[in-house]
């Protein structure tokens, strides 16, 4: 599976309107005032767009932290690829 966090971090960094240099897997929905719920709800609609998977509310809630939101995504990539074959 290729590396994800570019993509994930170009983003957070177009919505968030932050460098992407600042954008850490430590980055937190509740530490950024950039980061409110609706750009929480862009971020995820992004990801979705981009990758071509639907992420289920339960993991739309969790994804608190850039980290977490690469975790999420890959977990949706990955079953998406066994889907696939």
């Amino acid at each position: 599976m290729k590396n994800i966090i570019p993509q994930i971090k170009k983003i957070f960094s177009k919505i968030l309107r932050i460098p992407s240099s600042k954008i850490t897997n430590k980055l937190s929905y509740v530490k950024s005032d950039k980061w409110d719920s609706v750009n929480h709800m862009t971020i995820v609609s992004e990801i979705e767009k981009k990758f071509k998977i639907h992420i289920l509310m339960k993991d739309v809630i969790a994804m608190e932290t850039f980290g977490k939101s690469i975790t999420i995504t890959n977990k949706y990539l990955k079953k998406k690829l066994k889907i696939k074959r």
